[in-house]
């Protein structure tokens, strides 16, 4: 991990029923630009952009809350 590595991040998340209120906190996460309720095999749709670290530390914040497991983690490619 370089310090100062943008990264853009796409999760596909799990949200157990009842527990559609952790959005809200993964809102106010740093480096989340984006979440959202979708329907599908899938509940929530997450975009995060940032340096490395935050996005990496964001992405732990979410595993550890309780009612929602990451179901995809989508990075992006430079090509």
């Amino acid at each position: 991990m370089v310090a100062g590595v943008l990264m853009n991040v796409i999760l596909l998340l799990k949200v157990k029923a009842g527990r559609e209120e952790v959005l809200s906190e993964i809102r106010r996460l740093p480096g989340v630009v984006e979440c959202n309720m979708v329907f599908g095999i899938y509940d929530a749709v997450v975009v995060l952009e940032g340096e490395e670290r935050k996005v990496r530390e964001a992405i732990d914040s979410i595993r550890e809350l309780p009612g929602v497991r990451i179901r995809e983690e989508l990075r992006e490619r430079p090509l």
